[in-house]
């Protein structure tokens, strides 16, 4: 899937964050 905007992909543990706390920051490119 694509990558969020900060450069972490799809896979929330690449980011350290979760997919909700994606949402909440408006980061989640991606369903």
């Amino acid at each position: 899937m694509l990558a969020t905007i900060d450069g972490g992909a799809d896979d929330d543990t690449l980011t350290g964050g979760s997919y909700a706390d994606r949402l909440i920051g408006g980061k989640a490119m991606t369903l």
